[in-house]
């Protein structure tokens, strides 16, 4: 009993060393990649607000997501004034997730003034910039300890651990990733929850001697 536990494959090694580069990698970048002006939460109002100078009026000429540049979500839009020349436009947010482009113009001293600027759809509310490092410290923290304990036999650190990437799992499935919920994420978050189970279940049933 417990031949689980003896050794660690040398594929199995190399596989953890290349998966730590790929995050550590994740995690640079999280700090040198450029962040949108507002971050929205998902299934909320989005809130566009735009100042113009001595304007007239302010207009929304298109709002358009950054990865597929056909999709236009609204255009040639009337913003409202709620100030003195400062303007706003509501949109829902619920089939919303990414990074937008919102591009308009006013009318600033009887002449058109364009302005654009990015914003960005998440789960959380959060920026993706700041998501990703704390989301790539837990994913690669807890797979670290859940490896070490399942191949060194600490079967109380794989125990936890396993079921900590369970439930990772499952908030993986309601929240999405980063500011990604999709098939890929769904994936990720099946196969996490199969090993978080997998192994915490092996290692219960090792401390038992059931097998």
């Amino acid at each position: 009993m417990g031949q689980v536990f003896k050794f660690i494959n040398p594929k199995v090694d190399m596989s953890l060393r290349v998966l730590s580069l790929i995050f550590i990698s994740l995690f640079i970048f999280s700090f040198v990649s450029a962040e949108p002006l507002f971050t929205f939460q998902r299934n909320s109002t989005i809130d566009l607000k735009q100042g113009c100078d001595d304007s007239t009026y302010s207009n929304i000429t298109k709002i358009v997501y950054l990865k597929d540049s056909t999709s236009v979500l609204d255009s040639e839009v009337s913003m409202s004034s709620y100030a003195d020349n400062q303007y706003n436009y509501q949109l829902n947010s619920t089939n919303l997730l990414g990074i937008y482009n919102v591009y308009g113009h006013c009318d600033e001293d009887g002449a058109r003034t364009e302005w654009w600027y990015d914003f960005e759809v998440t789960p959380s509310g959060e920026s993706g910039n700041s998501n990703i490092a704390f989301f790539v410290f837990i994913f690669v923290l807890l797979y670290g300890l859940n490896m070490f304990g399942f191949f060194g036999r600490v079967i109380p650190l794989t125990i936890i651990s396993g079921m900590a990437l369970l439930f990772l799992g499952i908030y993986i499935v309601t929240n999405g990733v980063i500011i990604y919920q999709n098939n890929l994420t769904n994936y990720i978050a099946y196969i996490t929850i199969a090993w978080g189970f997998i192994s915490s279940m092996w290692a219960i049933l090792e401390q038992f001697d059931v097998i």
